[in-house]
């Protein structure tokens, strides 16, 4: 498998573990919540730009239905992603200490929101890739078996 496949595969397993980790609020801390979301943020950023040329297809070609719906659910990402880290920066009491913004219990619930939604939204974007990535997998392990 191609460096920069293997690459791709490792920054997106990460940054989806930091993903779940992150929701382990409770047993990591703030602190480490924290950290775990601009790590995870710093890996969707890269993510977005190893993957840039999906972004630059979105306006070429014909539309499937499998193609609008993956479409769908990976702008809805983007935004949701988008929305955890806004609000995770202005409700920061650790990395970012800023005097609250305006209604600080609304930021709070949209963190909380954006957040139940980046699950839901992530499972879907991994279930529709999965083939690709068991591919790449049984290629990088040499299994020859399908899954």
């Amino acid at each position: 498998m191609p460096w920069r496949t293997t690459f791709k595969l490792a920054i997106d397993l990460l940054m989806t573990g930091l993903g779940l980790f992150a929701m382990a609020y409770r047993i990591t801390g703030e602190r480490h919540h924290e950290w775990i979301g601009i790590a995870a943020s710093a890996l969707f950023v890269l993510h977005s730009v190893l993957n840039r040329r999906w972004y630059f297809s979105l306006f070429k070609g014909r539309y499937s239905f499998r193609r609008i719906l993956n479409t769908v659910v990976n702008l809805l990402l983007v935004a949701v992603t988008s929305t955890l880290a806004a609000s995770g920066i202005l409700i920061s009491r650790v990395l970012f200490p800023f005097e609250e913004i305006g209604d600080g219990m609304f930021i709070r619930q949209a963190h909380a929101f954006a957040a139940y939604w980046f699950l839901i939204l992530i499972a879907v974007h991994i279930g529709m890739h999965w083939e690709m990535i068991a591919g790449m997998v049984r290629k990088a392990t040499g299994s020859l078996g399908k899954s």
